[in-house]
């Protein structure tokens, strides 16, 4: 029973799957460095079998919403800046541990993540709000004609002079507050 359960389980790692990764590279590579990097993951995928489903193209440089720091070879790091890059890919089960661990050794990947996913695509293009043709600016909206806008009269708003305000001397100021604090 045991042998058969062993025997399903290793049919079930041999069969290719879908995987996708997500690593951050750290920005010292350059344009070039990342992309011979970036690259060279993609061919360890290839020469043991795998399969490039979609690609994200040129890793991305950007700046990290709070500095990543990374420990490596007993030194610690801050990283302030990074390169992404992704790639989905089929791969054999067996296959993707000895994958993490050859992008966990790497010192050039500040962070990485391998995951199952699907064959479909799942990205989500950004997309960039359009402005409506009959969208009006809030100013045009409150100067039509039907709108009715609240106005508070009760509040006034003293109009500043400056040629009649008296000038604040420094001196006596300090003085004043000097008195105030000693006498507390």
């Amino acid at each position: 029973m045991s042998t058969e359960l062993e025997n399903q389980q290793l049919e079930e790692n041999a069969r290719p799957r879908i995987y996708e990764v997500g690593a951050l590279f750290v920005a010292s590579l350059g344009d070039d460095g990342v992309l011979t990097h970036y690259n060279s993951l993609i061919e360890w995928v290839t020469t043991r079998g795998g399969e490039i489903i979609a690609d994200g193209g040129m890793p991305e440089r950007f700046d990290l919403a709070y500095p990543m720091p990374q420990i490596r070879e007993n030194k610690k790091t801050m990283h302030y800046e990074a390169y992404l890059g992704w790639f989905k890919f089929t791969l054999d089960a067996s296959l993707v541990r000895e994958f993490e661990d050859t992008l966990s050794r790497d010192l050039n990947i500040i962070r990485k993540i391998v995951f199952k996913t699907v064959k479909e695509n799942t990205y989500i293009q950004r997309k960039n709000p359009r402005k409506r043709e009959n969208a009006r600016s809030a100013e045009e909206f409150l100067l039509d004609e039907g709108a009715i806008v609240p106005v508070d009269d009760s509040v006034e708003v003293p109009a500043k002079n400056l040629e009649t305000e008296p000038e604040v001397n420094e001196i006596e100021l300090e003085k004043k507050l000097d008195e105030l604090v000693i006498n507390k």
